[in-house]
């Protein structure tokens, strides 16, 4: 093993577990993230200065990191491991504020279970520049895990809404990106995305006071 904790031989992209939970790795504090009840079309894409938020879907096999793995570390870890180049190429693209399907790959589980974003860029992590890294934060779990065969049948049904999605036409891809018709109609199959416990909370703030009853 490196000393990053991974084994340089292996080819899964496994993302490393870091102790700053919450912090930015220059040391400013992460926003609180408390999601949208519903995270779909009102989490679509937004204009961010001159670039439109982008979609994309990272593959992990949930033995070496899953998303409960994703979510005991704080929500926030480092996305490492990738050596592919056309995959290499899909994590420099991306930027804060893009979104990614966290996806459990493998023989046991293949399916979106969770949301996470982007919350610093490509960085390097070895000299060089050929190994580098994005920081991802858990924004919600799927409230039903949106399984392949779904999404296989889907693209059967109606050829068009599954048009362009490479997860089905380079299935060994490990980094994917998500075209924004797809990244939403893959929310609607799975019920949204959030924080259950958030929610409710969420809905006893908005929730209106009772009227108490007066007597006549």
């Amino acid at each position: 093993m490196s000393a990053s904790g991974r084994n340089p031989t292996h080819r899964s992209c496994v993302p490393r577990r870091r102790s700053r939970i919450r912090y930015g790795w220059i040391g400013e504090a992460l926003p609180f993230h408390r999601p949208l009840r519903f995270q779909n079309s009102r989490g679509g894409a937004v204009a961010m200065g001159k670039r439109r938020r982008r979609y994309w879907l990272l593959k992990t096999e949930p033995e070496e990191w899953s998303w409960e793995d994703q979510r005991s570390n704080g929500g926030v870890s480092t996305w490492d491991g990738v050596r592919n180049r056309q995959a290499v190429n899909h994590m420099k693209a991306m930027r804060a504020g893009d979104r990614c399907f966290f996806y459990h790959s493998g023989a046991a589980a293949r399916c979106v279970v969770g949301v996470v974003e982007v919350v610093k860029p490509w960085y390097t992590i070895a000299a060089g520049g050929e190994d580098g890294a994005v920081d991802v934060r858990s924004l919600g779990e799927m409230r039903k895990p949106v399984e392949l065969r779904e999404i296989k049948a889907e693209a059967e049904a109606d050829a068009e809404a599954m048009k362009g999605f490479a997860l089905l036409k380079q299935p060994r891809l490990s980094v994917v990106p998500v075209p924004e018709g797809i990244w939403e109609r893959i929310c609607e199959m799975g019920g949204g995305y959030g924080d259950a416990a958030a929610e409710e909370e969420e809905e006893e703030e908005e929730a209106p006071p009772l009227e108490e009853e007066q007597d006549e």
